[in-house]
């Protein structure tokens, strides 16, 4: 009985490499399977980095994740990095060598158990900056609050010596509507063309609690708001 027991075992796992090795993931609306060669097609050359200090990507480490594609199907539990110089999703082959996506990525869950990542959702497409990575910090059908998250590379002028090249990560936050970006402001009366017959009702909720647009607390309040209406 014990033996039977291991076989089962190895075989699920043998099975699960092959999957991965393969390619295959669960697919959405189509049925028709996900392989991950045809997703992660082209391969990742570290001398692009070579003199540059810092990292290109948002966690170094390798993370447990969910992939939505462009027409919905999933592609889960994939290890990969984020990488937000070049707005690629990374992943390592069966042969260790690490490829970047070359097709667009819609949304990106991480389900690793990893306490400062875990459940974080990333999501791209959104009208006027189509490739970047933009954490979701609050979401609902009507509005989202985002992160643009993005990695770009300082140059020092060094006197006497090589310019010196930096990674560095920067961040800004947005409202989002419909797919459109909306930069975050001190004052909110850019956002009325969203708000729509609830703007009354919004502009009075921003004024009795002093909100400010430019503030991650207060602009999570207000999404939360007019999602609620």
């Amino acid at each position: 009985m014990k033996s039977i027991f291991i076989f089962g075992a190895t075989l699920f796992i043998w099975q699960t490499i092959v999957a991965q090795s393969a390619g295959v993931s669960v697919s959405a609306p189509t049925n028709r399977p996900i392989y991950l060669r045809e997703i992660f097609s082209s391969p990742f050359e570290p001398k692009q980095r070579a003199g540059i200090d810092g990292s290109p990507f948002l966690f170094d480490q390798w993370l447990l994740a969910r992939i939505q594609l462009p027409d919905d199907r999933i592609a889960d539990s994939i290890f990969i990095r984020l990488n937000a110089y070049s707005n690629k999703v990374h992943f390592k082959n069966e042969n260790g060598e690490e490829m970047q996506a070359s097709i667009p990525i819609k949304e990106i869950t991480i389900i690793d158990n990893n306490p400062l990542w875990h459940n974080t959702v990333f999501r791209t497409g959104y009208t006027g900056d189509f490739k970047a990575f933009f954490q979701v910090l609050a979401d609902g059908k009507k509005m989202q609050l985002l992160k643009k998250m993005v990695i770009i590379m300082w140059e020092t002028k060094v006197l006497g010596g090589e310019d010196k090249k930096t990674f560095q990560p920067d961040q800004e936050l947005f409202f989002s509507a419909n797919g459109s970006l909306y930069k975050q402001n001190k004052k909110c009366s850019s956002l009325t063309e969203i708000f729509g017959t609830n703007t009354e009702e919004i502009l009075r909720f921003i004024n009795t609690n002093d909100i400010k647009c430019n503030r991650e607390d207060d602009m999570r309040k207000l999404v939360d708001y007019f999602n609620s209406l």
